[in-house]
């Protein structure tokens, strides 16, 4: 139920499309520093959580159908695009409650609008300038760090909290109300 391929370099997209076509009960893949992934392909109606942290080469989810995946770690992948987070909220994978892409500098205006999503880290994005959340699930934000940022807006009845201390702002726009 659970793969954990963590570290393996060699590993190519059609490895994660046979993995997906083979492994009908699989929740859980951890493909984190797999450096040679640009983009995986493949199908799982099974697949809830999927990390591909560190995969620096990844450009593209765009052949990667898992319409019930929970939680994806896209940290520290740099070619991670604003494009590339839009179409995770448009695509088949619009049930995500926790998304990672701490790290992702290819990301700049960042606009998600979720009702599912719970959890969501976005911080150390170094040329990120604007984000936009439109989430009402939204309960766990991590934003730090992101020293390009000039303009924020959030509208969630559900945040406990948001700090926005030692971020470069110029626009602020917060709708937190029950």
């Amino acid at each position: 139920r659970n793969v954990s391929l963590q570290g393996c370099r060699s590993l190519l997209d059609v490895n994660v499309q046979d993995m997906l076509t083979r492994l009908h009960n699989l929740k859980k893949l951890n493909l984190c520093n797999g450096s040679d992934l640009i983009q995986p392909m493949g199908s799982s109606v099974s697949l809830q959580s999927l990390s591909l942290s560190g995969c620096i080469k990844i450009k593209s989810l765009q052949h990667l159908h898992v319409p019930n995946l929970v939680e994806l770690d896209l940290s520290f992948c740099p070619l991670i695009t604003d494009d590339i987070m839009a179409h995770l909220f448009t695509s088949s994978s619009s049930c995500l409650e926790k998304l990672m892409v701490r790290g992702c500098d290819g990301l700049q205006n960042t606009r998600i609008n979720s009702s599912k999503l719970r959890v969501l880290d976005i911080s150390l994005c170094g040329s990120l300038k604007e984000v936009e959340l439109n989430c009402d699930a939204l309960i766990d934000l991590e934003i730090g760090m992101c020293l390009s940022l000039q303009s924020f807006s959030i509208d969630s009845s559900s945040i406990p909290s948001v700090n926005l201390s030692m971020l470069p702002l110029n626009r602020i726009y917060l709708d937190c109300a029950s």
